[in-house]
């Protein structure tokens, strides 16, 4: 992977998920006219890194392409603006954001650091919120999803885009080790439970994927039914977590805590406040210990009062 093509593009995404995505992006075999797909790209980062992955593809040929999905734009006084203001200062890409009334529009900077690949149609850039974003022609065999951050925008993924992932199809959950994904990771467990998909490997917050078998629009149906009673999500996540304990992780320390972080903030957005204290109090009687990451993580979930979803509603409603 040329690295400093990919650590030019600022971003979030840490090294040993750059890595991955090459690494499967120019290992995975593909049939003819099968794609890629990323939800979230942000500045393109992780794009460019699955990008050079399949350029360097023999397999990726035949009408195959790379469909990079995101709404590229946020609103000025939105939890995610500080965000493209400081890394867009920080690439020297300031001039290329466009401001439109009260939101911010990186598409440019987006389409400036991944021109050659969008010229050669190898990524197709795809403007759109999550709920309005809909399939091209073709199955699916690598898909990345870095926006969803909850089961309610996720489920927009799992009826329109998952049938299109065939058996052998690699899913990649950026994110899923996060403080703030409670209903991501139990929506992630209760596909697993359903042996649709399996945890292979993970890097730093991404967990890696196989599909098992072609999920259907049934599938998506009894998921749905699951998650909507919303009791389920403490019980997937201590699954998750059970699971996740027996495989060999990237940086341990760093990310299984922050199972349990998410698990304490669901508890408390959900007003189970005496669970969430019962959380933390089992957590120290077991023995295990906080990193100054993870402390940094709780302070964090303490000053937003233990849920982001108004911040996150902010930027990503109807424009």
């Amino acid at each position: 992977m040329n690295t400093e093509e990919c650590e030019k593009i600022p971003g979030m995404i840490e090294g040993t998920e750059r890595e991955m995505l090459f690494a499967l992006a120019r290992s995975l075999p593909f049939s003819a006219g099968e794609n890629a797909v990323e939800f979230g790209c942000f500045f393109g980062r992780s794009t460019n890194c699955i990008a050079q992955g399949l350029a360097a593809n023999p397999s990726f040929t035949g009408g195959s392409r790379f469909y990079a999905y995101d709404s590229f734009r946020c609103r000025k006084n939105g939890g995610f603006a500080p965000y493209v203001l400081s890394f867009s200062q920080q690439g020297d890409v300031l001039g290329l954001l466009r401001k439109e009334g009260d939101m911010l529009d990186f598409l440019p900077v987006f389409e400036h650091y991944l021109g050659s690949y969008i010229a050669s149609g190898l990524v197709v850039p795809t403007r759109a919120e999550l709920a309005d974003s809909q399939p091209f022609a073709g199955d699916i065999a690598l898909m990345h999803i870095d926006s969803p951050k909850y089961y309610d925008e996720l489920k927009v993924l799992t009826f329109r885009f998952f049938p299109r992932l065939r058996q052998g199809s690699i899913v990649i959950f950026q994110d899923f080790f996060f403080h703030w994904s409670a209903t991501l990771i139990a929506a992630v467990m209760a596909m697993a439970d359903r042996n649709l998909i399996r945890f292979r490997a993970s890097a730093a917050s991404s967990l890696l994927t196989e599909v098992l078998r072609r999920p259907s629009l049934e599938d998506a149906a009894e998921l749905e039914l699951q998650l909507t009673n919303r009791k389920c999500v403490p019980t997937l996540i201590d699954k998750a977590i059970a699971l996740c304990s027996a495989m060999e992780l990237n940086q341990r320390e760093l990310y299984l805590p922050r199972l349990t972080l998410a698990k304490l903030q669901y508890l408390w957005e959900s007003g189970d406040h005496a669970a969430a204290t019962a959380e933390i109090a089992n957590y120290f009687n077991s023995g295990k210990k906080l990193n100054q990451v993870i402390v940094n993580d709780f302070m964090e979930m303490l000053s937003h009062g233990f849920s982001a979803r108004k911040l996150y509603e902010q930027d990503h409603e109807a424009k």
